[in-house]
This record gives C-alpha cells, structure tokens and sequence, in this order.
C-alpha cells in the first residue's frame, strides 16, 4: 500500500499595506540647557612661574643675547611697597618735632614750616627752596631781635646810670669828664672803641669803677682831653645808642 503525498500548504504572503510596520524609536528628550557659568566665581589658572632665560646650546651667543631680552621684557613688575603710614601722615610740629632743650618755637615760623614739609604738590627742589627761604626768614628775625635786645639793654644801663646817687643826676657831667681824662691819659682809641662796641662804657659798675680810678690818678693834674662821649654820634655795634663813655 502506497501513501500519496499531502500537498504542501500554500506559502503566506505579505503585503505592504497588511503587514504593519515595526513602531519607529521615539524621539529623544531635548538636553537642558547647562548653566551659565560665574563671571568671578570661577577661579584664574594660575599664571606661570616666570623664571630667568637659560641659554639655547644650539643658538649663537647673538641669538641668545636677543631671545634673553625679549623674554626679560616679559618678567612682571614687582608688586609696589604698601605706603608707611607714618611717612604720609602730616606731620603736627608741636607733637612730631623735638627742639634742643632751652629752644622755644616760633609759632608763625613753626606753622610756615610744617605747611612746607606737608604740600605733597610741591617738587624736592621747590621744597628745598622754600625750606632755605625760611631759614633765611628765621635768621633776620633772629637778628632783629638781638638787635633790639640789645638796644634795649643799653637803654636801661644809661638810664640807671644817671640816676645812680654817686655818678648820676648833675654829678654825670663832671664824672664823665673825669672818665675821659683818664681815658686820654692811660689810654688809647682802641680802648674807646671796646667800650662803646661792647656796651660797657654805659653798665653804672663800669662808670663808678672808673670814676674812682679817675679821682685818684686825676688828683692835683691838669684837666685834659676830649669831652666826655655822650652824643648820639657815637656808635656801638648795632645802633646810633650812646656810649658813656
């Protein structure tokens, strides 16, 4: 007995439009924008170290003199000096400068003097010279007041000699011709001239001093001589005051 074979099934068939197709990949979710970064916040990279220029080898002495100088012309600057305190503040001339003991300021020159010192707006030469100015200020005062000073003592010498009791008053006269007697007897211009420049023909010790000598050197001689010096035109060191003697 024979088996006819089954016949074959028939094969299935697709269609485009039958057959659906495989689902496309969904679209990916767009990235969130990244965060804008801080200004200041992110820090520097460090800048080089900069070191000196060594020598290329393979360069000539020349070319290596010029790279030198171009690569130190790239070395920073140092970072300036903080300002001293003390050397910007202005200076408070009672509370800052030390005089010498036994000197006393002027306070007109001791102003001018820190108002210099003080002016950040002026030159070391405009500076100096104003300082020298001042020095100069100084001294003429200085001098006016001894002048003075000194015209002042004579005054009150001459004053208290004429009216001292035993030379002054009407006696004056007469005790200064006497002075002068013993003055052209014993001794010289030069000697006139000590008195007057240094003021003490006029002191009343010198007068009563010399007048004792006169009474007993002049004693019984001739009266003789040039008047006694008491006008104005005889001079001392700084003035037209008159001498005494």
């Amino acid at each position: 007995m024979t088996t006819e074979p089954s016949p074959a099934s028939p094969a299935t068939t697709t269609t485009p439009v039958t057959t659906p197709a495989a689902p496309a990949t969904s679209p990916a979710a767009p990235a969130a924008p990244a965060a804008p970064t801080s200004l200041v916040g992110t820090p520097a990279a460090p800048a080089a170290e900069w070191k000196e220029y060594v020598p290329d080898p393979a360069k000539s002495e020349a070319d290596n003199a010029t790279a030198k100088a171009a690569h130190d012309a790239t070395k920073p600057a140092a970072p300036a000096a903080a300002p001293d305190p003390k050397a910007v503040a202005p200076i408070d001339f009672s509370k800052d400068i030390k005089l010498p003991e036994g000197f006393v300021a002027d306070e007109a020159l001791s102003k001018e003097f820190t108002d210099v010192i003080n002016d950040d707006k002026l030159s070391r030469a405009e500076r100096a010279q104003k300082l020298i100015d001042l020095q100069a200020k100084a001294m003429a005062s200085l001098s006016e007041a001894g002048k003075t000073a000194w015209n002042t003592l004579q005054t009150d010498w001459q004053a208290k000699v004429q009216a001292d009791p035993d030379v002054g008053g009407a006696k004056l006269p007469s005790v200064l011709q006497n002075i002068s007697t013993l003055l052209d007897n014993y001794g010289t211009r030069e000697l006139r001239e000590v008195f007057t420049l240094t003021g003490a023909g006029n002191n009343v010790e010198m007068v009563k001093f010399l007048n004792k000598i006169a009474a007993k050197l002049n004693e019984g001689g001739p009266v003789s001589g040039a008047p006694p010096n008491t006008a104005p035109g005889a001079k001392n060191l700084y003035n037209n005051t008159p001498s005494l003697t």
